[in-house]
């Protein structure tokens, strides 16, 4: 029976999505897309990152990154193929720490911000945390232009830009800060998460696109420049998802830790070894039995 099914996987912040309409002969053959939509609680909904993507023998395996945190949603799929509107169950992903710091093109990259803020935190301890969001900045795009011998000018209105501010993170170990650094390296638009505590990107469900600006990596402010922790300034605008291909086979091809092909490879098990557990590739897709 065709089926939708969505499991959130909070290690990762993320919700796993399986499209199967494998027992419907019709849609496993070639050339068939199906689209995969997000729906709130304020009945609207987005298209998730990646789709429309092309079944394989019926099947397509998304990893919806992006998903809120703390927040109830379910999962619509549609295909021109067919008039069949699948429905999963609501599913929530619980939230963690502070928040996560993701790039949703890889979101291998993805850095949870741990709870610990300060940097009174012990010298063995590990992770990134969430320190700082600076003054938000709303540049005005409007022109004014003063009039002879007038005394008001004349002015031609433009939408205001949005939001310009600054995240500060905290590394705990070089190893930390330079995972900062990874996430930073491709220049490409990331998606800032945070608990609803901090009252960020309230609008979009406590999570939003951010450009970030030139990062500036900063040693402890003391003598000893032994110490490991490292803290980040990164200067951001508000701005869109960045490009994650679509119309791909079996899914959107975005994999999480735990569920990517260098994952798979890491065990040391052949494919002929993970077939013959009965092991698929949607199974391997959704990282399970590695």
């Amino acid at each position: 029976m065709p089926s939708l099914t969505a499991t959130p996987h909070p290690e990762v912040g993320a919700i796993v999505v399986t499209i199967d309409w494998s027992d419907v002969p019709a849609m496993t053959g070639a050339g068939i897309l199906a689209h995969l939509y997000r729906n709130y609680p304020d009945s609207t909904q987005i298209e998730v990152l990646g789709s429309p993507a092309y079944l394989s023998a019926g099947i397509a395996v998304f990893w919806d990154t992006i998903a809120p945190l703390d927040t109830p949603v379910f999962y619509t799929a549609s295909s021109p193929a067919t008039g069949t509107i699948l429905t999963s169950s609501t599913v929530t992903v619980t939230g963690t720490g502070q928040g996560w710091l993701k790039d949703p093109a890889e979101p291998v990259n993805d850095i949870l911000l741990d709870t610990c803020p300060t940097r009174t935190c012990p010298n063995t301890s590990t992770g990134v945390s969430f320190q700082n969001l600076g003054q938000g900045q709303f540049a005005s795009a409007s022109g004014v232009f003063p009039i002879i011998d007038a005394r008001r000018p004349r002015t031609v209105a433009q939408r205001r830009k949005d939001r310009t501010s600054t995240l500060t993170v905290l590394a705990h170990s070089i190893a930390d800060a330079l995972r900062v650094e990874d996430i930073l390296v491709s220049g490409r638009n990331l998606f800032l998460q945070l608990a609803a505590r901090y009252g960020w990107a309230s609008r979009t469900w406590n999570g939003d696109y951010i450009a970030v600006g030139d990062a500036t990596e900063d040693r402890p402010p003391v003598a000893n420049q032994t110490y490991p922790q490292r803290t980040w300034q990164l200067p951001f605008a508000v701005a869109r998802a960045p490009f994650v291909p679509t119309n791909q086979s079996g899914g959107n091809g975005v994999g999480v830790s735990g569920a990517t092909y260098g994952d798979a490879t890491a065990t040391g098990r052949t494919y002929a070894q993970r077939t013959a557990t009965g092991n698929t590739y949607a199974m391997s897709s959704r990282g399970e039995n590695l």
